[in-house]
C-alpha cells in the first residue's frame, strides 16, 4: 500500500510477520531494504513513462513539438516527464528514507523552482498522470526483494532475535567474569632491625624488661635473639665466677 504526501509517497502495510518482535533498529533495517528496492523499481518505471498504476499516457503531438527541459537536451519522443531522459528531474531528484514502519520516497529540492520537484508532479497528477506510487507489479518485486534479504539476514543471524538494538549480526556470547571482592587486611605494626631476618612483634611477647630496651638493643646490633632455657633438658647451674689462676 502507498500513501501520497506533499513531496512524495510512502510504502507500508506489508512485511514479515515476526518483524514486530524486533527492536526499532531492526525494523528500520528492513524498511531500508524496502527503500533500496523501491528506488530502483520506481526509477525503472519512470524511465518507461509509467504512472503509479503502470499505465502509459501518450503525449499529444503539440506537446511533443514544443517540448523542453531545464536540465539538458530534449528527446522529443521521450516518455512523459523525462524529456531529457536520464538527466530529467523526476528521476534525478528522487530520494528515499526508511522509517520504523514504512519506506518513504520523495522528490527533493529543485533549483529551478525553489521548491520540491513534487510541486510540478502534483500538476501532472491533476492532468491524469500520477506518479505518487508504484505499480502493482513493481510492488510485488519490492516485497519479494525485501523479504528475500530479510530471510537471508535471519539465516546469517542464527534465526534468533538480536540481543542488541543495533542492526547486523548478534553479539558474540558474553562471558560472565567472577567478581573480585577485595577485603582489607588489618594493619599490624612490625619492628625489624638492620640485623633482623624476619618479623619480631615485640609488643606481643611476654618478656622481662621493656620493649624500649629491646628495640634499642636491636638497633645497636647487640641483641642476641631469643632463647629458651632447658630447651634440650640441660642441667644449668650457677657458676663460681671467674676462676683464679
Amino acid at each position: 500500500m502507498s500513501d501520497s504526501s506533499a513531496v512524495g509517497f510512502r510504502l507500508r502495510g506489508f512485511g514479515p510477520t515476526d518483524l514486530a518482535t524486533y527492536p526499532d533498529s531492526v525494523k528500520k533495517l528492513f524498511w531500508g531494504w524496502v527503500t533500496d528496492a523501491a528506488l530502483k523499481v520506481k526509477d525503472r518505471e519512470l524511465s518507461r513513462g509509467w504512472d503509479k498504476d503502470g499505465n502509459v499516457h501518450p503525449l499529444a503531438a503539440r506537446t511533443i513539438r514544443y517540448r523542453k527541459s531545464e536540465v539538458g537536451p530534449v528527446t522529443k519522443n521521450a516518455p512523459r516527464l523525462i524529456p531529457a531522459l536520464d538527466r530529467s528531474r523526476v528521476r534525478s531528484l528522487l530520494r528515499g528514507r526508511a522509517h520504523t514502519n514504512s519506506a518513504e520516497l520523495y522528490w527533493t529540492f529543485d533549483a529551478m523552482t525553489g521548491d520540491s520537484f513534487a510541486v510540478i508532479l502534483h500538476f501532472s497528477a491533476e492532468a491524469g498522470h500520477d506518479v505518487f506510487g508504484i505499480s502493482p507489479r513493481g510492488m510485488a518485486q519490492v516485497r519479494e526483494q525485501a523479504i528475500s534479504r530479510w530471510q537471508a539476514w535471519k539465516v546469517q543471524a542464527g534465526h534468533a532475535r538480536p540481543s542488541v538494538a543495533v542492526p547486523g549480526f548478534p553479539e558474540p556470547p558474553r562471558v560472565s567474569l567472577k567478581r573480585e571482592v577485595r577485603r582489607p587486611i588489618a594493619r599490624q605494626e612490625v619492628f625489624a632491625g638492620a640485623s633482623a631476618r624476619g618479623r619480631m612483634d615485640i609488643e606481643n611477647f611476654d618478656l622481662s624488661g621493656s620493649d624500649v630496651k629491646l628495640k634499642a638493643a636491636i638497633k645497636a646490633g647487640v641483641f642476641t635473639g631469643f632463647r629458651r632455657l632447658n630447651a634440650r633438658g640441660e642441667q644449668w647451674r650457677p657458676g663460681i665466677g671467674i676462676p683464679r689462676r
